[in-house]
This record gives structure tokens, sequence and C-alpha cells, in this order.
């Protein structure tokens, strides 16, 4: 299949797809159109881009001393530009909303450009064998350590055969997704009646919060119903040498069994989510990522990243399960009454105001209040509590101390703590109740099984 020369091609850097007919331009009528022939390639950081030899141009200016940008309003729409370019074999790929710097004039053509993109993408029409079943296929270079159900014949460049546990299959829902992992790269694959956006958001949230990894997906596959997309995208190399410990140990045995259900419930928990229950999804992805890159970068950051999403969870998804848990319509009742008769008093507009609305947040839950209840039902531990308060203080306000080795030993326990409180909300959310790593000594977390607390109940 073409698209499978194409991601090897793309997973090894040397991907060239030579272009008889390039043309760029822009959305909005008497833009910029340039035309010409060109290269697809990746360059050694990951990146997808144009090498173009233009050798037409309109809507742009002839002479220009210090070059231009297009577009030039990046929020304006009607300026955004796109990218068609037929191949050698007659295919078309197409690109839209990357940017285009100008260093030269065009009073000289051909003029060769270099356009870099996010991605391209070719579509097709493609037989179905099947009624309603939609297909999705990516690959990465990141290493999963997502537990394996499934072994395949290994043969080796010198035609050996051996056989090894590669591959992990799930089915929920009427759909199937497979996970295969190669020594260069993991490919994925799902099949059935479900929606590819939400698919492929669930898997890599899946692969990247159990894997502590950021799974950059180089190139994909989406077809719905006969129409297909190959898609080739830039990726950031530096991504694939670094990670974050993930919650989950790879394989446990419990009962002399290897437990993998509570983990595998884990992808079409977070699939449903992503479906029905979208702030739940969006948070808990979004504060992962920004919990993955601050992890990643310098220990003050790491600590600020750790400590706003933490809060950001609470604020989106318990607080508001929390509240709704301990109303009190008698509480509720006397709070109003009292509001009532402080917006009849004779003052000052502005004190009337201040007074009303202290007394408006009665009874209110906020992040520190949230994490006492949740310690109150078990589901974190007051020493968990306690590092998140201290590391959101000191992240609010930070002093320059010198590191001791004290502090530097201090600072691990916290984040440690803090990292254990984090993992055990977005685990929550999606309703797993396996055995969890529990950071503290570094690089020998203990493996816990705690006791599943109904929180946000099933809806």
């Amino acid at each position: 299949m073409l698209h499978n020369k194409i991601f090897d091609s793309a997973r090894s850097e040397d991907l060239v797809l030579h272009c008889t007919k390039v043309n760029i331009s822009q959305v909005a009528e008497g833009g910029i159109k340039l035309s010409g022939h060109g290269a697809l390639k990746i360059n050694s950081v990951g990146t997808v881009y144009l090498e173009f030899i233009c050798t037409e141009a309109d809507g742009v200016p002839r002479h220009s001393l210090f070059g231009e940008r297009f577009p030039e309003d990046p929020f304006d729409s009607s300026q955004k530009l796109l990218l068609s370019a037929e191949t050698i074999s007659g295919d078309v790929f197409t690109s839209a909303g990357f940017k285009l710097d100008i260093r030269n004039n065009f009073s000289g053509l051909p003029l060769l450009l270099y356009v870099f993109l996010y991605e391209i993408e070719m579509s097709s029409e493609e037989k179905v064998y099947r009624e309603n079943e939609n297909f999705l296929y990516f690959e990465f270079r990141e290493k999963s350590l997502i537990p394996k159900n499934r072994s395949n014949s290994v043969v080796s460049s010198l035609g050996s055969e051996s056989h090894s546990w590669n591959q992990t299959v799930l089915e929920f829902d009427d759909l199937k997704v497979s996970i295969v992992e190669h020594e260069s790269h993991v490919e994925v694959s799902a099949s059935g009646s479900f929606d590819i956006d939400a698919m492929y958001d669930s898997i890599m949230f899946y692969i990247g919060m159990t894997s502590g990894c950021m799974p950059q997906a180089y190139g994909l596959v989406k077809r719905v119903g006969e129409k297909q997309s190959t898609i080739v995208r830039s990726i950031n190399n530096t991504y694939r040498l670094k990670n974050i410990p993930g919650p989950i140990p790879q394989n446990v045995s419990i009962g002399g069994k290897i437990e993998v259900d509570s983990h595998f419930k884990i992808l079409s928990n977070i699939y449903e989510a992503r479906n029905n229950r979208g702030v739940y999804f969006e948070s808990a992805f979004s504060q992962w990522k920004r919990v993955w890159h601050g992890y990643n970068s310098q220990d003050n950051i790491a600590m600020l990243s750790l400590a706003v999403s933490i809060e950001g969870l609470l604020n989106d998804i318990f607080i508001p399960s929390l509240k709704d848990e301990a109303f009190d319509p008698e509480f509720d009742e006397v709070k109003l009454k009292i509001i009532q008769e402080l917006s009849g008093l004779d003052i000052d507009g502005q004190h009337r105001g201040s007074i009303v609305g202290f007394v408006e947040k009665w009874g209110n839950i906020h992040a520190p209040k949230a994490l006492t209840l949740l310690v109150e039902k078990g589901l974190i531990s007051e020493a968990e509590k306690k590092a998140w308060e201290k590391i959101r203080h000191s992240s609010a306000h930070p002093k320059f101390i010198e590191q001791s080795d004290a502090r530097l030993i201090k600072n691990h326990e916290r984040m440690a703590r803090c990292l254990n409180l984090f993992y055990r909300l977005v685990l929550n959310v999606f309703r797993y109740d396996g055995a969890q790593y529990e950071f503290g000594e570094p690089r020998k977390p203990d493996i816990v099984l705690r006791p599943y607390v109904s929180v946000l109940g099933n809806a």
C-alpha cells in the first residue's frame, strides 16, 4: 500500500516526494498565488517541508527591502495559506494554515523557497467491505508500555524465525483496537463503528499517560465510509528522548495471575468520556500534557505545572461533583435571606456589594477544601494534600533559596507525592481500580492496590 512506503520513509526521515505541480494561494480573493514545482521532504528534526521552486507569482510585491511574511494577520482566516502539490505518480497532497517567509524579492524568477508545514494530506476513495465501519491507523516512534496479550512471529534479516509478545488487541463497543510494538516504531489500528477523532484522541491519551511518553504520530490513515485520508505530520524528535514516570505497572501479578483487565478498561472509559463527558476528557488530557511538558523542564516549572494541573482537575471535575453532594437546601435558604437583607442596607453601594459577595461565597468548595473532602473519602492521603499545599505556595511565592542536599530531597518528596495525587485524580476520572505506582524513593516506586473510591459516580 502507498501509505506503507510513505510512512517508512517518514520514519527514516528520508522522505522525498517530487512534485511536478505546486500551487500556493490564499483563501481571500486577490491574495497571493504562487506556482512552480519542488519536493516534499522531512528534515532531521522531524519537520515536513516543501522545497519549492517558484516560477510564477501573482499578488506579491515585486520589490521588498526587508522581505515579506504571509499571512500578514495570522488571525484573519481569509488570509490562510493553502497548498496543493501533485507528485510524479499523480497523487495530490494538500496542506493549510502554514506560514511563508520570503526574504528575497520576486523581481527575478525562478525563486527557491522553503515552506515548513504542520502536515500534508492525500485524499482517496477506498472500497468498504463492512457498512458503517470506519478505520484508523497511525504510527509513532515513542516507547509504549501497554501490556501485551498477543504473540506474533518475527523473521530476522537472516531468515530465522522467533515469536514475540508484541501486540495488544482490545475489543469493546463493537470496535477493535490493535497496538503492535516493533523495534523501530509502534503501529496502532482501530476498526468498527466509532468517531475517528474521538478514538484517535483516546488512544493517544491512553498510551501517553500509562507509558509516560508523548506519542507523536508521524503517519496517519483515516477512513470514514469510502473517503480515506493519508496524512504525514511534522513531529519534534527531541520529545522521543523524554518521558515522565507513568502511573501503572506494566504487568502485576495478583493472586498468582497477571492482572491486565483494569489497565485495558482505561481505554474504553477514556473513549466513553471523550464522547459523553467532554469536560472530563478535555481537562484530564490537557492537564496531563501540561504536567508532561512541565516535568521535562526546570524543577520550578515542573512544580508550578503540577500544582496548577491538580487545581485544574479539582475545579473542572471534582469540585462540581462534591458541591452537588454537599448541597444543603436549608443552609442555602438561610444564606439567600441574609443576602436579601444585606442588599437592602442603606450603605455605600460598593461596600454593600463587597459584603454581599463575601456572603455568597459561604459554603463554596475551593481546592484545599476539596482535597480535604477527598482525604476523608480515602481517595488521596493527608501527606499528598500537604505536599500540594507546600508546592502551590512555593510556586505562587517563589524565593531564592540555596539548593542544599536536604532541600533537594524535600523537593523530590513533595514532587513525588504530588505526582501520586495527580495520577489518583486522573485515574479516578476513568474509574481505574487496579494497581498503581506510589512514588517516593528515587527510581524505586512501590506498587499499591488502593480500594477504588467512587467520587464522580457513573455519570
